[in-house]
């Protein structure tokens, strides 16, 4: 998966970024993320820019919730 600015223009689309220590981490708990909400499989992991460890990403769709009277 790409990061592409054009995904967050759809209503509703968040992107959800992980960082671990290790890749496996970071996979994991982004599949937990992932099997929670209506959300893509993670990314490859790669490193965290300015940070120790990896990064991965995912994109989770998050309808508003109903209106509350």
């Amino acid at each position: 998966m790409t990061s592409n600015a054009e995904h967050l223009t759809q209503p509703d689309l968040a992107r959800i970024t992980v960082h671990a220590g290790t890749a496996d981490t970071a996979v994991a708990v982004a599949y937990e993320i992932a099997g929670r909400l209506d959300a893509t499989g993670p990314s490859q992991p790669h490193p965290a820019v300015g940070e120790e460890g990896v990064a991965v990403e995912l994109y989770a769709y998050a309808p508003p919730p109903p209106n509350r009277a």
